[in-house]
């Protein structure tokens, strides 16, 4: 997909909300965003991951290794900082949905 300069922050939004739901991986949440947008929105894991180090580097996230698949992995889950973080962009994103919905309704006047 050929990214647009609308989607400049969805996928920490993404990011966000999966982590929120249960830890993960990066290869995970990937697969993940795959999956659950039914491949309308996919996202390199170059993306994901360099999403996941600025996240943890902003302490939004925890981290811890684990084995996965025999592979030792980092997962990653939402701490209390990125509930917050997450709250405050999902609360603009509704609006940019609502004023988007807005401007294609007729107006009676």
């Amino acid at each position: 997909m050929r990214k647009e300069p609308l989607l400049d922050g969805v996928p920490e939004l993404l990011v966000l909300c999966l982590l929120r739901q249960t830890e993960m991986h990066g290869y995970r949440l990937v697969a993940e965003i795959r999956s659950r947008t039914a491949g309308k929105l996919q996202f390199s894991e170059g993306c994901v991951y360099l999403l996941l180090h600025r996240l943890r580097a902003q302490a939004l996230l925890s981290e811890r290794r684990k084995q996965v698949a025999g592979r030792e992995r980092r997962c990653y889950r939402l701490n209390a900082a990125g509930r917050k973080r997450l709250a405050r962009l999902e609360t603009t994103w509704q609006h940019a949905v609502l004023a988007v919905h807005g401007c294609g309704k007729a107006r009676l006047t």
